[in-house]
């Protein structure tokens, strides 16, 4: 089995994380990284022992033999880096986001399936065992007709030091400005939208409302960064198949470091998914008797989690494509894109793609 040859763009922290699990899985090699910055890209060769490292990522495709690469650069990056990469016949993972609009997204969907190439989004919740679990149990019809959803993410790093202090924190401080692409909605939301589309289906109309709150500091600025963008959002959605639901994250909430809650409401029954109870459970209603008793058995999931990267690389070597893609991406961009029209415009907003 010939090495897939391995290429990261951008080499801040989460890229270490997929530095890391390439070198862990079997005959994938570390061929040369890439950022702007030449401290940053020299460093991060120097402590994944890759061979090579570029500032330009157009450079970097010229002149390496490549067969795949992850993109974890600025969400600004995120497109042209793809768009050259399927054109050199590479397989592209792609940190979420996938863009930056869904006009943008569009282009890259278009391209990835051109190039013939697999593509996939880093939506790192995706692969909870808990969330296919789920999945499954409405697919066959467990819990009846689905008619209300309640999903939620809830940090809280802007109402405690729990994660550490976030005037202290170059990471913390870009997620809070709209210059850096920062704010709940594109941080987060899509997150939680992945998380409950992949269970309730997709969304036909929706409306949202975000709101940035006063930190108290001085104009509202921190060591150069605005911090103008959404600490808060809350929307309503109605699906496809007639469902109403809502959905809502913060980085207010007290007593949360980084959950994901998802409440399922059918004619038949009802599951609950929660990270804070770990990826491997979820709870289940079901039956007239547990019904009519609020009863609720918690179900254990035996199927070990498989990480995209791992995913990735097996539909590499198969050819076989898997979730989630860049029409995953696409599709959820759209619903970003749908959330700041409703929240600027105070409308509902319906999905047209």
């Amino acid at each position: 089995m010939d090495p897939i040859r391995y290429a990261v763009f951008g080499c801040g922290g989460m890229a270490n994380g997929h530095a890391s699990r390439m070198k862990s899985e079997e005959n994938v090699r570390l061929a040369a990284c890439c950022d702007i910055l030449p401290a940053a890209a020299r460093a991060f060769a120097e402590r994944h022992q890759i061979p090579a490292w570029y500032t330009d990522p157009q450079e970097l495709l010229d002149k390496e033999s490549l067969d795949a690469c992850s993109i974890v650069t600025s969400d600004a990056a995120h497109a042209p880096i793809s768009l050259a990469a399927f054109k050199k016949g590479l397989h592209v993972l792609c940190e979420k986001p996938l863009g930056v609009s869904s006009a943008e997204t569009k282009t890259m969907l278009k391209a990835a399936r051109a190039s013939g190439r697999m593509h996939m989004v880093n939506f790192s919740y995706r692969s909870y065992p808990a969330l296919e679990r789920g999945r499954e149990l409405i697919r066959d019809g467990v819990i009846g007709r689905i008619m209300h959803v309640e999903a939620s993410y809830l940090q809280s790093w802007l109402a405690t030091d729990h994660w550490g202090d976030w005037r202290e924190k170059p990471a913390f401080l870009w997620r809070m400005s709209r210059k850096h692409r920062g704010g709940t909605l594109v941080d987060i939301g899509c997150h939680i939208l992945v998380f409950t589309t992949l269970l309730a289906g997709n969304v036909r109309t929706l409306t949202a409302q975000t709101r940035s709150f006063d930190k108290g500091v001085p104009r509202n600025t921190w060591k150069g960064y605005k911090l103008d963008a959404d600490d808060s959002f809350a929307m309503t959605a109605q699906f496809d198949t007639g469902a109403l639901g809502v959905i809502h994250a913060s980085r207010w909430a007290s007593g949360h470091s980084n959950a994901l809650r998802l409440r399922v409401f059918g004619d038949k029954g009802a599951l609950v998914i929660d990270s804070e109870g770990g990826k491997d459970k979820l709870q289940v209603c079901t039956g007239d008797f547990q019904r009519r008793h609020l009863l609720w058995n918690t179900l254990h999931v035996t199927t070990p989690e498989v990480p995209i990267y791992s995913r990735f690389i097996r539909s590499i070597r198969s050819g076989k494509a898997e979730s989630p893609t860049f029409e995953d991406g696409h599709r959820i961009q759209v619903y970003l894109d749908a959330c700041k029209e409703s929240s600027e415009s105070g409308r509902i907003v319906s999905i047209k793609e």
